[in-house]
């Protein structure tokens, strides 16, 4: 469900929107309520074989699809520390060598209502494999640059991003 039709009352009197254009406005209190991408981290880690590790998501939206480590940033949170603390939430791991990307948009479905979101790409190693999942992911694997199952990624953006991250690797 897009915003327009999820937002339905001002958040400030509860008197019905004017929606144009990315922003409901309140003809009663004149509050004004943008629709501006949520931030979120996405890591791209390669091991010693040149392979990338993937983790399977536990809980919707795209349950039981694969995804590369990350999440949402938090309040007063930069892109960087949101990195260090989810890989260390979902796989219990340091990062090293964190190194900024690219970012890509998409659309996260939660509870029937589409947030946009632009996640910012990083690429990283890790000390030390994990060794459970924790957190969001059920399971995590490393696979090839041949191998990796773009089929079930839940995601189009981390499916183009990991694309682009070897086609720029290896080109």
């Amino acid at each position: 469900m897009e915003p327009k039709k999820a937002y339905k009352f001002c958040l400030k009197c509860a008197s019905p929107w004017k929606y144009e254009k990315n922003k409901f406005t309140c003809a009663n209190c004149g509050y004004v309520f943008f629709i501006n991408p949520v931030s979120c981290v996405v890591l791209i880690i390669e091991n010693d074989e040149n392979e990338i590790l993937l983790v399977k998501r536990k809980h919707p939206p795209k349950a039981g699809t694969w995804d590369i480590p990350g999440g949402f940033m938090e309040p007063g949170e930069t892109a960087e520390e949101c990195a260090i603390r989810e890989i260390k939430e979902e796989l219990g791991v340091d990062l090293q060598n964190l190194k900024y990307l690219a970012s890509y948009a998409d659309r996260y479905e939660y509870k029937r209502v589409n947030y946009y979101t632009i996640g910012f790409e990083f690429s990283a190693q890790i000390r030390t494999l994990p060794k459970v999942a924790h957190d969001d992911i059920s399971q995590f694997r490393f696979f090839s640059k041949h191998k990796i199952p773009y089929d079930k990624i839940g995601f189009a953006s981390v499916a183009k991003g990991i694309k682009n991250y070897f086609l720029e690797k290896y080109d």
